[in-house]
């Protein structure tokens, strides 16, 4: 497990920018999700929550994270044992700077994907 690599997907944007809504219609996705464990980092709380119940359904378990100091590669280790995940969904605080999550992912945590999102109307 230590030294597999593990596909990382980071969304970001402003706060009520669509990555919450994005991610649910990604995780729903039977293209996207077949068996798979994912474990979703969630750095933001908006108007958009995530159901537990919805997202064990897609095998899937929420982690908050509550500050940014708080992604420091021995806890982003920790959270790869507890859950052994297939992948990492990130919802970034779209506040905080992309770089200080690259330089805190584990060697084995490979960037696949980073999407910004924005709500065009406002």
């Amino acid at each position: 497990m230590a030294n597999n690599p593990i596909p990382v997907y980071v969304f970001t944007g402003f706060l009520e920018s669509g990555k919450t809504k994005f991610i649910q219609e990604i995780l729903a996705d039977p293209n996207f999700t077949e068996n798979e464990v994912t474990a979703l980092l969630l750095c933001e709380e908006g108007i958009e929550e995530y159901d537990e119940k919805w997202l064990a359904h897609y095998g899937t378990a929420l982690v908050p994270v509550e500050s940014e100091d708080r992604l420091t590669p021995n806890i982003l280790k920790r959270i790869e044992q507890k859950y052994n995940p297939d992948r990492i969904i990130v919802e970034y605080n779209g506040m905080w700077m992309l770089q200080d999550l690259a330089n805190n992912l584990p060697e084995n945590w490979i960037v696949y994907q980073c999407i910004a999102t924005a709500d065009g109307t406002t």
